[in-house]
């Protein structure tokens, strides 16, 4: 289904649900953050502009990306995903980002690193901000100040299934610039998302940033934009996203910068006692829609292969909307009529609050098993698996390295 066009946006005062979907404190909230964040773009300079050389990956290993004494180590799964994307045949260069890991503080370690595979270790400690950041911080700490111009980046967690490199040629990113991939949701048409930005709401899908293509010579406004959302997240922008995917979008939104959005493909999983447990995401390529390109594990991040096992995978069927968001997608007319008679009752549900930006009943037709034993990540906290519409498909023509 196409989305639907925009309609003109009048002056920010003419628009008909702003300050209406929320309280007058968090209205007057949205619009000093709507300021801020203008000025600071209008204020990007080349002081701000990124200045790489060539082609290369960027992962962030280290022990604790969170803001908590729990140390889980990402750099194991770091080297994992390395070995995989060099069993690919990809022979990027690639930077592993850490944060003073004492395996890899040694410069026997960053020897072999470089003998083995041209992989460069680069520690947070550093670089401007890089001692103090956490969680979603550090993909953006670790793209500022990669020395690559383009850049393929991918989570920890990730496997790539096929040479990515091949990225680099296609014709979405020659034209744009950025590729991007799709979250299981969209985002929400009342969402404070849209406040931010002045926006009148349009029908899009969330980022699912466990990897992206970018050009960071072209694109370096909005990766300084993006870090300025992400620096500002604990006392503001964290609350209206999921984390550095929204604000990838927020700022490509609020820039009206080009990319590329690949196709979403699939859930790959277990099969146990008859029953699917999905578990990893499939991106595709974005000019090959049935090839998957990532398997990005959102569940046992940290356990062993046993709970990543591949048996099985489910594709999706067709999108699922809530009927209100159907019906408006008909036209632009329908579409304002859904938001502005739906605005009081999001108003009443959100009286002086922020409304989360996805709509976790719009988007892929996921739904979560009940039992809550089948994925469990290491720090004891109990996942439910994933379920999808599609048939289920076990004669897998690959999977990656292991499965």
């Amino acid at each position: 289904m196409a989305a639907v066009p925009q309609m003109q946006a009048g002056p920010e005062d003419a628009i008909p649900w702003f300050g209406k979907f929320h309280g007058p404190n968090t209205s007057k909230r949205i619009l000093r953050e709507r300021i801020r964040w203008r000025s600071f773009a209008a204020g990007l300079s080349d002081a701000h502009r990124h200045r790489g050389e060539g082609r290369g990956v960027v992962t962030v290993g280290g022990l604790n990306h969170k803001y908590t004494a729990r140390r889980n180590s990402y750099t194991v799964n770091a080297l994992l995903a390395i070995a995989q994307l060099r069993w690919t045949g990809c022979l990027l260069p690639v930077e592993l980002w850490h944060d003073n890991d004492p395996a890899l503080m040694s410069r026997e370690a960053a020897d072999e690193m470089e003998r083995l595979g041209s992989v460069t270790l680069r520690n947070f400690y550093d670089v401007p901000l890089g001692a103090r950041s956490r969680t979603y911080e550090l993909t953006l700490i670790a793209l500022v100040n990669t020395r690559f111009a383009e850049v393929l980046y991918i989570d920890a967690d990730n496997l790539p299934m096929a040479d990515p490199t091949v990225l680099f040629a296609s014709k979405p990113y020659r034209e744009t610039g950025a590729l991007f991939w799709p979250d299981f949701y969209v985002l929400s048409p009342w969402a404070s998302f849209w406040s931010v930005l002045g926006e009148e709401p349009s029908f899009e899908w969330s980022f699912e940033v466990g990897q992206m293509v970018i050009d960071l010579n072209t694109h370096w406004r909005g990766l300084a934009l993006t870090s300025y959302f992400v620096r500002h997240g604990p006392r503001f922008y964290f609350h209206i996203s999921h984390g550095e995917c929204e604000l990838f979008l927020l700022a490509w939104f609020a820039l009206k910068a080009p990319y590329h959005l690949a196709p979403y493909v699939a859930l790959a999983g277990d099969v146990r006692d008859g029953t699917f447990c999905g578990h990893t995401m499939l991106q595709a390529s974005p000019e090959m829609p049935w090839e998957p390109m990532f398997a990005h594990r959102s569940h046992d991040t940290f356990t062993d292969s046993e709970g990543l096992r591949w048996r099985g995978l489910k594709r999706f069927g067709d999108m699922y909307l809530s009927p209100i968001v159907d019906q408006g997608r008909a036209s632009p007319e329908a579409w304002w009529n859904m938001l502005v008679s739906w605005a009081d009752l999001v108003a009443a549900r959100f009286p002086d609050s922020l409304v989360p930006a996805r709509d976790l009943r719009g988007g892929c037709n996921l739904t979560w098993l009940p039992n809550q034993s089948k994925c469990s990540c290491i720090d004891g906290a109990a996942l439910p698996c994933w379920d999808a519409d599609g048939p289920l498909e076990k004669n897998l023509a690959r999977g990656p390295r292991g499965a």
